[in-house]
């Protein structure tokens, strides 16, 4: 998993998907988008919208804190090896970008902890797709990496949510 930070959340996205990591460029907005879509990128002649991930996670009902540096234990977050960053993601035969705050490392999951996580976090309210919420989560639970807990994002949720909006209107 690719750990990158949201808002001070640690956050795991499936390597499998990600194509590359950029740099942050101009995003032109699109006017009347979805509130999560940052807008457009151009990426080698390729235009790429961009979502924005912690707008996403707010709008899931995942709580986030502004201007987190710390663990719990008062240790520091880890050191982001690229700041302020574009995940770049091929999702079918598209690529999406996700705008993060930071890019960290790739990390195996402790296998165990992930499956316990996403049950925990299934009967806390934050139930998957087979729920009975009309979106489902994009939060999909927690698992160990490393010395870290980080929220697993389920990408699949993210941009179906996001293109079924976009059918239905702003």
């Amino acid at each position: 998993m690719l750990v990158v930070s949201v808002v001070g959340q640690l956050c795991a996205l499936p390597i499998e998907l990600v194509r590359e990591v950029i740099r942050p460029r101009s995003i032109t907005p699109i006017p009347g988008s979805h509130a999560v879509a940052s807008g457009l990128v151009n990426v080698r002649g390729m235009v790429v919208t961009v979502l924005d991930l912690a707008a996403a996670l707010r709008m899931d009902g995942v709580p986030l804190a502004e201007g987190v540096t710390e663990r719990a234990s008062g240790e520091p977050l880890p050191r982001a090896v690229v700041p302020s960053s574009i995940v770049l993601l091929e999702h079918g035969s598209r690529v999406v970008g996700v705008a993060v705050d930071a890019v960290h490392d790739v990390r195996p999951l402790d296998a165990g902890v992930a499956s316990a996580g996403e049950e925990a976090f299934a009967e806390s309210g934050n139930a998957g797709p087979d729920s009975a919420d009309a979106a489902p989560r994009i939060a999909r639970g927690v698992a160990s990496a490393g010395d870290d807990i980080v929220m697993r994002l389920d990408l699949g949720a993210l941009l179906a949510r996001v293109m079924l909006s976009s059918e239905e209107g702003p």
